[in-house]
């Protein structure tokens, strides 16, 4: 798990553009502590605004990110395999 100091560290300023994007229950958790409520607020806007940042569709509830259910779902479980690949040295 990344600590709050870990996050930080550089110059102080992280980018939490993309935050908490597929990360773990308790860094994303972390990273929520750090962003401000535009920040936190911005994904499902968009998703009001302009559909599933993926496919685009309307007719599906949000999930998270910008995705609708079916499109994060596909993404996280595309993540976790790379992630189990990366684990086991063959990517």
């Amino acid at each position: 798990m990344t600590t709050k100091v870990e996050i930080l560290r550089g110059d102080g300023k992280p980018d939490l553009t993309l935050e908490p994007f597929f990360r773990g229950r308790e860094e994303a958790k972390l990273i929520r502590l750090l962003q401000s409520v535009p920040e936190r607020r911005k994904y499902s806007v968009f998703f009001e605004r302009h559909g599933c940042y993926k496919c685009g569709r309307r007719d599906r509830p949000h999930a998270s990110h910008a995705h609708c259910k079916r499109c994060y779902d596909l993404a996280y479980d595309e993540f976790t395999r790379i992630k189990k690949e990366i684990e086991r040295g063959e990517a």
